[in-house]
């Protein structure tokens, strides 16, 4: 649910996945598998959410809108 809501979140604001792999000097296909949720820790996607300006609040309720993730 959190991957999903990231990839979302950074479809939307038109963030690419390659400036993000640049970003934290990792491939394409390691942020791919990371935002799929297929791999990955709550580590990796914070560093994701990172270096796209976003900031992560992991809750313990289901969200109903990426809003209720991101901020």
């Amino acid at each position: 649910m959190i991957a999903h809501s990231l990839s979302c979140e950074i479809k939307r604001r038109g963030i690419k996945q390659t400036t993000i792999a640049r970003e934290l000097n990792v491939s394409g296909a390691w942020v791919s598998l990371r935002l799929s949720g297929k791999s990955g820790t709550v580590e990796d996607l914070e560093a994701i959410a990172s270096v796209c300006g976003l900031t992560a609040r992991w809750v313990d309720y289901e969200p109903t809108q990426t809003s209720d993730i991101l901020k």
